[in-house]
């Protein structure tokens, strides 16, 4: 499973796609697994992969919190998180602490949520559908919207947004991986690093990446 999210990975025609859906359904084909890809929204396919067994979620941000919930193969991308704006809000951030007074907009359950709440702030927006909290950013409904950039500026270029909302202050970036179900035998997740492993190392991956014209999202092992 994996949700719209893109560039790394979005629903278009009807089909998964994106460079991360690609780098998946090559090392699955690679690996002679057989398999389906389901674009789900994240909090469903979060709580599938969590509780039942031959689930597979991508791409997840791998943190502390989540660790021993999961087993892990990757890297597949890398993302940077940052705050976002209406241009004409008044508000100018210059440090994380900047932001505590604003109601922001996250992605319910996703790694914006638990980043923020690890910081110990109180005042957060979720939603599941991430890409309402541009919309929501316009109405006045939240202060500020934390997202992955290349996401959101991919959101905001598609809604003509980029003249009204602006990105401010880079919070955090995070390596992302496939998630297995904790139950997943050790085997499979041998047998997938490996197949991912040898794609990332001898070129293809980058080439997939490069691609998509997403060459800032290929993580450096």
């Amino acid at each position: 499973m994996t949700e719209d999210y893109p560039p790394l990975n979005f629903l278009k025609d009807g089909k998964a796609q994106g460079p991360s859906v690609e780098v998946v359904r090559l090392i699955m084909k690679e690996a002679g697994e057989d398999g389906t890809i389901q674009v789900l929204p994240w909090a469903r396919a979060y709580m599938l992969t969590s509780n039942q067994e031959n689930h597979i979620l991508f791409s997840m941000t791998r943190i502390e919190s989540r660790e021993k919930l999961f087993k892990w193969v990757g890297p597949l991308a890398i993302k940077h998180h940052a705050f976002y704006l209406l241009r004409d809000s008044g508000i100018t951030l210059k440090s994380l602490d900047d932001a505590r007074g604003l109601i922001i907009g996250v992605q319910l359950n996703g790694v914006d949520q638990d980043f923020l709440v690890k910081q110990r702030f109180t005042n957060l927006d979720g939603i599941s559908h991430w890409q309402l909290n541009a919309r929501k950013l316009m109405s006045g409904r939240i202060d500020a919207w934390l997202a992955s950039t290349v996401s959101a500026d991919a959101v905001l270029r598609d809604l003509h947004l980029t003249d009204r909302i602006e990105r401010s202050i880079q919070a955090f970036e995070r390596p992302l991986y496939i998630a297995f179900n904790k139950n997943t035998d050790d085997s499979v997740i041998r047998k997938w690093q490996a197949v991912r492993d040898r794609l990332y190392h001898d070129g293809t991956a980058r080439e997939i990446f490069m691609r998509h014209g997403q060459i800032a999202l290929f993580p450096a092992d």
